[in-house]
This record gives structure tokens, C-alpha cells and sequence, in this order.
């Protein structure tokens, strides 16, 4: 095939070339898709004379974690996939051939404007091997190395972004192609361009001379006085964005990115006194706003202060600001409104349940109700997925979830902690019905006559609550039914968390562990070590296998985890005040030590020997 664009697509591409300044690929990108609006294409030849042009101008150079669809550092700028993984993507490289590779090799050395030069150079570089298979000339490398740092000379910040990407992406085909003189014109080409067009406000107009030169590995050789005069000029942009009473006391995000690279820095040099100023110097400017800020802002500023004052191991300072924090968040919680909903509930609906247990009678009715209410994982994954779609907006607002004076969890840091959004759905579900299981359990014990002995009875089928915590249950039964909520969530709690442990060592595994001290004492395993993520190394397989993946995410958003109900944490460390010891509360409490007593062993009459499942 002849790759020969049309003469309207050209005369664009000429007037770019003869500039004298430099300019953004997304500009020359705009004019040509306008030269091409609307364009004929008789052929196929000639659909790919025009696609040849445009797509490089096209392309995006975002950074990909896994190479993106081709491997490369050109990517598509939209990306559509479905289940079978097949995409469409714009531009899509596996339109190119290598008559197209040939031709951008042929422009990248006729072409004058460093900008372009830059661009169909790095592209044969970069795409050749997707496209034929074969390695490509390092002539192309080195035309693109000098490219970029021609256009870099030319710019006198009117273009900054687009530079810094070409600057980066200089160094990175020069240290890739092992060439010492063009790795030396691409640090100093960085050094000379940051220090003309650094901005203090914007500090991605000169961290990244940071990131580039002085990265933790795999960085460029460079001369003692290129690395003083990086550290001076972050050092100066810091000092300003420290200095008590400045601007950057309303927006102190900034400055701890350029802290963070110094203390990274002088943690490598072994200069402690140095990473110490530094972290202490990002804290304070924390703090200062949080004085001045709303307290709900101010919060997370001292969250973050303590964070970095314990990574300069200035623990008196992590635990005097941890203190205002708390004063704050109480501060933060006076100042909220109470939001109130009415929900209405047919008349009906309520009847027809309450007829669903009186026909099934006790004690099935006690087992329908809670299965009932033991929520399906993927049916409230898809609803949540739903309600993403049609309120986006809504889905990207930062959640936290706030006690009487601390933050308790970010819900959207998912760091760590596999079984978070799991537990938030299944906690904000349990709450939703919360009027549902109360009613149910009302039905049971008033109407039905549901007795203390027989729920007892019932939950002595499960051969987990052993026949020593009958009368301990029984108790907290009796609390139940005589209001006593304070006694019977106290009672309970410790029953279900002891009946899981038991699963534990009856699926296989150990009711011990090493106590944190060492010196070969052991402890009683807890609920957390139970419900451990199936992906976690020390989890049981037999136990997750028993509980499944619906029984084992509602234990944890009932009892155990912070981003849910954290029952049995919130009880066992004090946290409750007396008046959240509720109907309410004893009702979930209640639910979970039936939920626990569905699994019952099967396939073998020994318990030991058996198989537990969900009844």
C-alpha cells in the first residue's frame, strides 16, 4: 500500500512544521481531526493515509501499570472492553502496518519542528515491535532524544506539561538505550527547564525533577553539584511553603509533596536531623490549618500531622495532636445536622410477613427468619454497582465513618483491607432492615409465643454453643426478653465469639496462638482470626468453607470490623455509652448468635468428625 494523506491534512501539518515556537500535540491533534471532519475515503489505502497521520497526534502517554493493551508507552486516549476482552480503542495501534511504520520513519526525518520529530521518531521506537515483530533502528531513539530536548530548548513555559513529559521521556530512552551522552543532555536539559519555568504554587512544575534524576533505583549518574542544585531548589520551594503565616497554611497538601521527597532523600544520605526538620515542618503546616479550618477538614489535617510526626519517630508530638484531634471530631459532631428520612411501609407487606412466620410455626419460623436476614453478597455487590451508575457523583464523594471523638475508617481505603466495601455494604444493608428484624422478632416472641427455653433449645443444636454456655445463653435470652438490653448484649456477645472459635478448631485448625509477648506463652484466639479473608495466608480454608462467603461477611459487619456495626469490639472495649444498648442492638446481637447456630454438622453424628454447613 502508498501512504499519501490528503493535500488539506498536509497543509496542516506544514503550517505546525514551520513554526518557530513549540506547541502541544493536542493542538495540532484539533486541527487535523478539523481538516478531516467529514473526509472521503474511497479505499482502504486511503483510510489509512489519513489514519496514519492523525493517530499520532491521537494517542495518549498516561502511565499504565501493566503496558496497557500493546506494551508500550503510546496508549490508546479511549478504551471500550467487555467480558470476552475484546476492546476498541481510539487511536487503536493495530490499525498500524509496516508500511505505516516506515512512512512515521520517514516523516520523523523530514520533519523540522522538534515536536513532530519528536513524536513520529518515538513512535517507530516504541511501536515497531508490536506491528512487524522486529526490533526497531536505535537511529529512531536517538532521533527522539534529540527532539525532545530541541523542543524543550524552545519552550519558555508556554507548554510546560507537554515538556516535562518529553523531558521524562528523554531520560527514560536514553537510560534504556545506555547512551551517556544523550542520559547527560537529558539531566541537564531537566535541571536548565525546571529552574526556568518552576512555578511555587504548581509543584508539578518541579518535582518531577526530583523523581527523574534522584529516583530510589534505576536513576541517571549525576554530577554532585546536578544533585545540589535539585535539593537546593526543593529545599527553597519548601522553606516558602513552610514559613508560619503564608499561603500555604490554607492548602498544606503541597507542601508535603515536596517534603516527602526530601525526607525520602536524607533517609537515603543517613542525614536523620534533616528527614526529621522536614517531616516535623509538613506536620506543623497541618496543624495551623486545622485551627483555622472547618473542624471536619481540620480532623483529617491532624490525622495526617500525626502521621508524619511518627514517621519522624516525634511520638509526644503524634500523641499531643492525635489529642486535638479528638477535640475536634467532638467539635465536628456537635456541629453535624441530623438528617431524618420517612420510609413507608405498606400495611400489607408487613402482614404478609408476619403470616409467613405464623404459618411456618416454631421453630422453623426462628430459622426462615434468620437465614432471612443474612444478606447475599452478590446481590448486594450488583445493587450497589447499580446505584453507581445512577448517581456517579454521589458514588465518588469520600465517606468516612466518624464515633464521639476520632475518625473510626475511610471507606474507600481499601489498602489492606479486603473484606472493607463488603463490610460497609452488609452494615448499611443490616441497617435497612433493622425495622424488618424487629418486627420479626417481636412476632416470634409476642404473638407466637416463642419462649425462652425453645430459642434456647434451638440454639443448642449447634453443637459450637457447648452445653457449659447453655445456661450463659439462656441468661442472655432471659435479658432479652425482659428488656434487660445492656445484660443481654454483654451476655451474648462472648457466646458467639466462643462458638466460633470452636468452629476454628473443629474445621482443623488451632484455638491458640502465640501471645504478642513471646516467650512461648500463648492466648485464645479471637473472632478476627476466625473470619479471616480467604486470600489471607492464615486463614482456615475448612473454616471459610463452613461459614461461606455470605455467614462470614455479615459476622464481621455485625461484630468485628470498623467500617460495620463492630458490635462486639465497640462492647468489649468500652465504647458503648449505655443508651446504645437498644432493642435494636440486642435484635443484631440476637440474629448473630442464630446465624452462628444454622451451622449444624453433617454426613457424620460425631461433630468432631463431621462436616459443618449452613442449615
Amino acid at each position: 500500500m502508498t501512504i499519501n494523506p490528503p493535500r488539506n491534512l498536509l497543509d496542516v501539518l506544514s503550517r505546525f512544521d514551520a513554526r518557530e515556537g513549540v506547541f502541544g500535540c493536542f493542538d495540532l491533534g484539533v486541527e487535523i481531526e478539523n481538516a478531516t471532519q467529514g473526509m472521503n475515503c474511497p479505499n482502504d489505502d486511503a483510510r489509512k493515509s489519513i489514519w496514519a497521520e492523525c493517530a499520532p497526534w491521537e494517542f495518549s502517554t498516561h502511565d499504565t501499570i501493566d503496558g496497557g493493551p500493546w506494551d508500550t508507552y503510546f496508549q490508546p486516549m479511549i478504551m471500550k472492553s467487555n467480558d470476552q476482552g475484546e476492546y476498541r480503542a481510539r487511536s487503536d495501534l493495530r490499525t498500524a502496518t509496516p508500511e505505516i511504520i516506515e512512512y512515521w520513519g520517514r516523516r520523523a526525518e523530514e520533519a523540522k519542528h522538534p515536536v513532530m520529530k519528536a513524536r513520529y521518531a518515538d513512535l517507530v521506537w516504541d511501536a515497531t515491535k508490536f506491528v512487524t515483530g522486529k526490533k526497531p533502528d536505535i537511529k529512531y531513539a536517538r532521533i527522539a532524544i534529540y527532539s525532545y530536548l530541541a523542543a524543550a530548548a524552545l519552550d519558555d513555559g508556554t507548554e510546560k506539561y507537554d515538556t516535562r513529559e518529553g523531558l521524562t521521556r528523554a531520560l527514560q530512552l536514553a537510560l534504556r538505550v545506555q547512551d551517556k551522552a544523550r542520559i547527560t543532555a537529558a539531566v541537564d536539559a531537566t535541571v536548565a527547564f525546571v529552574e526556568k519555568t518552576a512555578e511555587d504554587g504548581h509543584i508539578g512544575t518541579y518535582c518531577y525533577l526530583y523523581d527523574n534524576l534522584l529516583p530510589p533505583e534505576k536513576g541517571p549518574t549525576i554530577s554532585p553539584e546536578t544533585e545540589k542544585r535539585v535539593i537546593d531548589l526543593l529545599e527553597a520551594k519548601f522553606t516558602q511553603m513552610t514559613t508560619p503565616g503564608g499561603p500555604w497554611d490554607v492548602e498544606p497538601h503541597s507542601p508535603q509533596g515536596v517534603c516527602l521527597r526530601l525526607a525520602a532523600y536524607y533517609a537515603r544520605k543517613k542525614s536523620e536531623v534533616d528527614r526529621v526538620r522536614v517531616l516535623r515542618a509538613a506536620a506543623e503546616v497541618l496543624e495551623r490549618r486545622a485551627a483555622i479550618i472547618a473542624p471536619m477538614i481540620g480532623m483529617g489535617d491532624l490525622q495526617r500531622a500525626s502521621e508524619l510526626y511518627v514517621e519522624a519517630g516525634l511520638r509526644e508530638d503524634a500523641e499531643r495532636v492525635r489529642r486535638m484531634g479528638q477535640e475536634l471530631v467532638s467539635r465536628a459532631v456537635e456541629a453535624m445536622p441530623t438528617i431524618t428520612t420517612r420510609v413507608k411501609v405498606r400495611r400489607n407487606g408487613v402482614e404478609l410477613f408476619r403470616s409467613v412466620l405464623t404459618n411456618r410455626g416454631i421453630p422453623d419460623a426462628l430459622t426462615w427468619l434468620t437465614a432471612q436476614f443474612v444478606p447475599d453478597q452478590e446481590q448486594l455487590e450488583g445493587q450497589v454497582d447499580s446505584l453507581a451508575d445512577r448517581y456517579p457523583l454521589q458514588a465518588r464523594v469520600k465517606r468516612v465513618l466518624i464515633c464521639a471523638d476520632h475518625i473510626v475508617a475511610d471507606i474507600g481505603d481499601t489498602d489492606g483491607d479486603p473484606d472493607g466495601m463488603a463490610v460497609w455494604r452488609t452494615s448499611q444493608h443490616l441497617q435497612r432492615q433493622q425495622l424488618w428484624l424487629g418486627w420479626g422478632f417481636d412476632h416470634l416472641f409476642d404473638t407466637m409465643g416463642l419462649t425462652v427455653d425453645q430459642a434456647t433449645a434451638f440454639i443448642a443444636g449447634c453443637p459450637l454453643y457447648e452445653e457449659d454456655r447453655l445456661p450463659i445463653i439462656r441468661a442472655g435470652l432471659q435479658a432479652h426478653f425482659d428488656k434487660d438490653y445492656l445484660k443481654s448484649v454483654h451476655v451474648l456477645v462472648p457466646q458467639i465469639e466462643k462458638a466460633l472459635v470452636n468452629l476454628h478448631y473443629h474445621s482443623g485448625g488451632a484455638a491458640i496462638k502465640p501471645h504478642q509477648s513471646g516467650r512461648g506463652v500463648m492466648q485464645q484466639k479471637s473472632i478476627n482470626d476466625v473470619l479471616r479473608h480467604p486470600d489471607d495466608p492464615l486463614a482456615n480454608a475448612n473454616t471459610i468453607k463452613a461459614l461461606g462467603p455470605d455467614l462470614r461477611v455479615y459476622l464481621i459487619a455485625a461484630l468485628s470490623h470498623p467500617k460495620g456495626l463492630n458490635i462486639r469490639n465497640k462492647v468489649c472495649h468500652g465504647l458503648w455509652p449505655a443508651d446504645n444498648f437498644t432493642k435494636t442492638a440486642s435484635e443484631q446481637v440476637l440474629h448473630a448468635l442464630c446465624a452462628v447456630a444454622l451451622l449444624r454438622p453433617t454426613e457424620q453424628p460425631d461433630f468432631d468428625d463431621g462436616v459443618l454447613s449452613s442449615a
